[in-house]
């Protein structure tokens, strides 16, 4: 990348890059063209805004499930980091969403649902809250009769009652910002 031509004003240069702007000590005061990032310090800068500053949301993780039933368990370790915002766990049973599991670390709250034939059901959470930022987490889900008991860090912190007669899970994904949560396992058994 090259920017245009940049103005040197009392011993400095601006640089905008994506509407923010930059500034370098320059010991000249006249006209010039120069790349972009020959300064490392200005590439330093612009990939820590573009770490820190964008929030995206993408799928972490995906994992096909066969024959998940009654006593089936999701078993899912990571860490997450300092500034994160939220994830969600989804269990899938084709396009409907039969468990969405929502840890919200603005709300300090973990909202849970199930999105059937395109429509969300009544949001259920508690007032407890049991992940920590700048953490790792070990989180199990316990297929049950009657729904799925969650464990967080091997101690049972929330149950979800079925929504469905018959939950046919056939995937489970993990979705948040890459660069917050690491995942270390997704199991499922």
């Amino acid at each position: 990348l090259h920017s245009d031509v940049n103005i040197c004003l009392q011993n400095w240069t601006s640089v905008k890059v994506i509407g923010v702007t930059f500034f370098q000590n320059m010991p000249n005061l006249r006209w010039q063209k120069r790349p972009l990032f020959s300064n490392g310090i200005l590439m330093l800068i612009f990939l820590l805004l573009l770490v820190t500053q964008t929030t995206i949301s993408v799928r972490l993780a995906m994992t096909n499930v066969n024959n998940f039933a009654h006593g089936s368990v999701i078993i899912i370790t990571g860490y997450f980091g300092e500034f994160i915002d939220r994830v969600v766990f989804n269990l899938l049973a084709g396009k409907d969403i039969v468990f969405h599991f929502n840890p919200r670390f603005t709300h300090n709250k973990v909202y849970r649902n199930s999105k059937i034939n395109g429509t969300w059901g009544k949001e259920e959470f508690d007032s407890e809250f049991p992940f920590a930022k700048g953490s790792n987490f070990s989180l199990f889900i316990v297929c049950q009769r009657t729904g799925y008991r969650v464990f967080v860090d091997y101690k049972a912190k929330f149950f979800y009652e079925h929504r469905f007669l018959v939950p046919r899970v056939d995937k489970v994904t993990v979705d948040g910002d890459k660069n917050m949560t690491k995942l270390y396992d997704l199991l499922v058994y």
